[in-house]
């Protein structure tokens, strides 16, 4: 009778481990992907539709599609599958309420107001993560910032009351975790307290920048570029790419992480819209992207070191050359965008979250971060183009 419950239980795991890691290695090998994504031909303004569809259908879901990292994949997959059979209980989603789909909410919030668009459903399905930070979820570190931006442009253009008090909360959070120098770390207590994160510069520095141009508060403008400053000052290299983090002011970490980048591309394309400090930094930075590309426009996970593709590298680069009003004709940036994007209009090829230095995702899905990134470059090359109308 031991035999037998030894040798069933054995069978159990050897089954569980043929579902989760064998069989679909043998998929892979037998039937290589055919992942399939959206048409290359598709004019401007279908591309634009089907991204912003699918957008809103993301905003509305309360799943996270971006990965939250995959150290362990077996036993991710193994507990997922305990959930499924209802074995096990779901912990409280507190991944839903960091950056990602925050960062979807900011951007599909610009594009539709810039657009004349309705604004009531995206309204609506924010009250619900507005309620939440009411209720039980605080301001506990950077990665909630954002849903202090995205409320702090909904309170711009509705004027409710409702979203500047969270707006607020942000701001406050922020004065809060100033230290004696006035510099804000990513995390206000544990092992990483005082480590400087580049991701941070992404997280906040455009929220500071959005807060201070709504409510003319110098306050907000200082503690930017306060921030933005010392960073470009300890935390670059000479060629001007950021590296994942300082340590006092000693950089550590590598300085060709694509998504670190891009967190730093974002502070930077913020701050240079209330200050002209950071000019030079920018046109740097662009030069050195260029010699960087895997392809035209198209940004591996750690440029000039892999080979992987990732959206949320190749998407923030776009941004700054768009920023810095680089000429990208029509048909290359489609042709950049559309090898990322699934025929229903989602962003994909976004490598999962990161857990340490050293330590990054090699799994890669879709995600709300690069939809986001997709979102505010389509704003900005529209931009950029009825500029050029005018000129002429």
């Amino acid at each position: 009778m031991v035999t037998f419950l030894i040798i069933l239980v054995l069978s159990f795991i050897l089954s569980i481990f043929l579902y989760i890691d064998i069989l679909p290695y043998i998929k892979r090998k037998m039937f290589p992907s055919s992942e399939r994504y959206i048409d290359s031909k598709i004019g401007i303004n279908e591309y634009s539709k089907k991204l912003v569809e699918a957008s809103l259908k993301m905003i509305n879901s309360k799943d996270v599609e971006m990965i939250n990292f995959d150290e362990r994949p077996f036993i991710q997959e193994f507990d997922l599958l305990l959930r499924k059979l209802k074995i096990k209980k779901t912990k409280v989603k507190t991944w839903l309420f960091h950056f990602p789909k925050a960062f979807l909410f900011i951007e599909i919030i610009r594009y539709l107001n810039a657009n004349n668009k309705d604004l009531k459903n995206v309204c609506d399905a924010f009250k619900y993560y507005e309620k939440r930070f009411n209720d039980d979820i605080d301001f506990l570190e950077i990665s909630r910032i954002p849903w202090g931006h995205a409320a702090l442009l909904l309170y711009s253009i509705t004027k409710n009351a409702d979203f500047k008090k969270l707006a607020d909360r942000a701001y406050e959070a922020l004065k809060n975790w100033r230290r004696e120098n006035g510099i804000i770390y990513y995390f206000q207590e544990g092992k990483y307290k005082n480590l400087h994160f580049v991701d941070g510069q992404g997280m906040f520095i455009p929220f500071l920048v959005d807060y201070y141009k709504e409510f003319k508060l110098e306050e907000a403008k200082e503690i930017a570029i306060k921030n933005f400053s010392f960073f470009t000052q300890h935390g670059l290299d000479n060629n001007g790419l950021p590296y994942h983090n300082i340590k006092g002011t000693i950089p550590i970490g590598p300085n060709n992480w694509g998504r670190g980048i891009g967190w730093y591309i974002l502070g930077l394309i913020s701050i240079n819209e209330i200050s002209n400090l950071f000019i030079d930094e920018a046109h740097k930075l662009i030069k050195v992207l260029k010699d960087l590309e895997e392809s035209e426009f198209l940004w591996s996970q750690f440029p000039g070191a892999s080979h992987k593709i990732d959206s949320s590298s190749t998407l923030p680069f776009i941004k700054l050359f768009l920023s810095m009003n680089y000429d990208i004709d029509e048909s290359v940036l489609l042709n950049t965008l559309t090898q990322l994007t699934l025929p229903d209009g989602r962003i994909t090829k976004c490598s999962g979250d990161t857990r340490d230095i050293n330590t990054y995702s090699v799994n890669f899905s879709t995600s709300e971060f690069s939809q986001s990134q997709a979102i505010s470059i389509l704003s900005l090359y529209e931009k950029n183009r009825n500029n050029q109308l005018l000129v002429q």
